[in-house]
């Protein structure tokens, strides 16, 4: 239940980062994704690769009890494609959560649990788009995160297709 509260209040902060009207967003960049997720192709990590993951039950929270395919990838360079999820104000965005399914809905959740959100932060700034990116970064898995993230990407990049 924690990680939903987390989540939500990780939405809440994007919203308004992803509602705003100033700050170089044009009208054309409202218009709401397709409601699939991108397609795996080449040396992507896949988001069913992320779902491989078990969760141990606590009062307070889900624990993940992470897969050894998972394990192996801890701190290693990775390259995913998904969906920005604004975390701060402005059409440069440092730090953003990165979702399996498109945010289509401001008042809708992206479809998955926590096993299909990434916590970005990125080298530098890159422009906030409602299409899908693909992003380059260390991953890492967070096995006892306080805000009941399982995973989080590091010094990344986007990648040009």
């Amino acid at each position: 239940m924690r990680h939903i509260v987390t989540f939500l209040a990780l939405l809440a902060l994007a919203l308004p980062a992803a509602a705003q009207t100033r700050g170089g967003f044009r009208a054309e960049q409202t218009v709401p994704p397709p409601t699939r997720p991108l397609p795996r192709s080449g040396d992507l990590l896949g988001w069913d690769v992320l779902a491989r993951v078990d969760f141990k039950t606590t009062p307070e929270r889900y624990v993940p009890q992470f897969s050894p395919e998972l394990k192996a990838l801890d701190g290693k360079e990775v390259k995913i494609a998904g969906f920005m999820l604004p975390l701060e104000a402005g059409k440069k965005q440092r730090r953003i959560l990165l979702t399996r399914m498109p945010v289509t809905c401001t008042f809708c959740l992206p479809g998955g649990g926590p096993e299909s959100v990434i916590e970005v932060h990125l080298r530098k700034p890159i422009d906030y788009t409602w299409e899908g990116v693909v992003l380059s970064g260390r991953l890492m898995l967070l096995p006892d995160d306080p805000t009941s993230l399982f995973y989080r990407l590091v010094e990344a990049s986007q990648v040009t297709p």
